[in-house]
């Protein structure tokens, strides 16, 4: 009832200073939600409560995917994250890189920049994969225009690096078999784990630690790796 007559047009105050107050927030309203590319609930709020620009930016959105890395105990690629931040940092001179700054000029400028002090191919790979996961990211919450997209076939491709992949030899693996670690110590754990790893097809170290004894199903290791886990809530 206190609802309806505020929202009547021909109330008396204090009502009708609260009619003209929300009024001007459903016109304000309704002009943010016109801007809008794509209608979004975050993309909504980020705008209407006209949240700082620095919330927006790809080297603040890849510090908060980096929190959120480490927080799940993904270190190594939280620090991939850290690396890639510096980096930008550092060829920008700036703590900040707004999301339309990134063209095909930008990112091909970059890459040639990173040769230049030294970094393989690898690298520059490792570094713009996670500037495209950010900017993928902000695609989809509505945060960047439309069309700007500077990733893909005839714009910036991001370069591969050479992955050649050596196998040990049947002899090679026989001298970690029998290396002759003393008993008990340091050595011998490395040694065992390297074995249990590969006599478990190239478990890696994370999945060897998540591993219990419910995961023995009779003469076989049964286990979901941590990374499909990942994927599938994906």
């Amino acid at each position: 009832a206190e609802f309806k007559s505020v929202r009547d047009s021909n109330c008396r105050q204090p009502n009708r200073t609260m009619f003209v107050f929300l009024n001007e927030i459903e016109a304000l309203a309704s002009d943010v939600i016109g801007k809008l590319p794509v209608f979004t609930f975050a993309l909504f709020e980020d705008n209407f409560f006209d949240k700082p620009s620095g919330e927006k930016d790809i080297i603040s959105e890849l510090e908060s995917s980096r929190k959120k890395l480490f927080e799940d105990g993904r270190i190594s690629t939280a620090t991939a994250y850290q690396c890639t931040i510096e980096s930008l940092k550092l060829f920008t001179g700036a703590d900040k890189l707004p999301f339309e700054d990134l063209t095909v000029d930008f990112l091909n400028d970059y890459e040639k920049w990173m040769i230049a002090r030294g970094n393989s191919l690898t690298t520059v790979g490792i570094y713009l994969r996670n500037v495209r996961t950010v900017y993928n990211k902000a695609n989809r919450d509505s945060i960047v225009q439309p069309g700007l997209y500077p990733f893909g076939e005839g714009k910036y491709e991001i370069p591969t690096g050479k992955n050649i992949k050596k196998a040990l030899t049947f002899e090679e693996v026989k001298k970690i078999v029998n290396y002759p670690a003393p008993e008990g110590s340091v050595e011998a754990k490395y040694r065992d784990y390297w074995l249990f790893s590969y006599m478990c097809n190239g478990i890696n170290v994370k999945d060897i630690a998540r591993l219990k004894y419910g995961n023995i199903e009779g003469e076989l290791i049964k286990l979901t790796r941590a990374k499909t886990e990942r994927e599938k809530r994906h």
